[in-house]
């Protein structure tokens, strides 16, 4: 880290600004998921750690219904829908059998879903490899996706 480009930063109105804003962002963030973490246990009694999973499913859906349709209206929708039979199933098929039973067992089942869904994004979404792949080899190299490019990212060397 370049401390003396942090103090030159730091000596700026601009980038105190920036960065308190950016905390200030991040800290209610992580209070909206606390909250909402503490709300679901608080009330259901029930530890549920595969939230992620399902934004992450619904982000790649709707990334696929506006690459399939070309409308934001219809891929912002069928997500939506899309999502919400996901979690129904979810809950209905494996978090009613872990109710009320010890909270690590509610947390192995949330934990196994979050590796099925990162093992199912890994095979259906082919194209997530390769821009990894493009992050890594170097500058230069651009990676379409869906509607955006993404530029070519330089590479660190130690």
């Amino acid at each position: 880290m370049d401390l003396e480009a942090l103090m030159r930063c730091l000596g700026t109105g601009s980038c105190v600004v920036t960065q308190l804003t950016s905390g200030m962002i991040i800290g209610m963030l992580l209070f909206l998921i606390a909250s909402g973490v503490t709300l679901i246990f608080g009330v259901l009694n029930v530890t549920n750690f595969a939230h992620g999973s399902l934004y992450m499913a619904g982000a790649y859906i709707a990334l696929t219904l506006y690459q399939a349709s070309g409308n934001y209206f219809i891929a912002a929708v069928g997500a939506a829908v899309a999502v919400g039979l996901l979690g129904v199933a979810f809950e209905r098929l494996l978090m009613s059998k872990v109710y009320g039973s010890n909270v690590l067992m509610q947390l192995l089942v949330c934990y196994a879903v979050i590796l099925m869904f990162g093992v199912a994004l890994a095979s259906f979404v082919p194209w997530i490899i390769s821009v990894a792949i493009a992050a890594r080899e170097g500058p230069g190299l651009s990676q379409n996706i869906g509607w955006m490019t993404r530029p070519g990212v330089a590479a660190r060397h130690a």
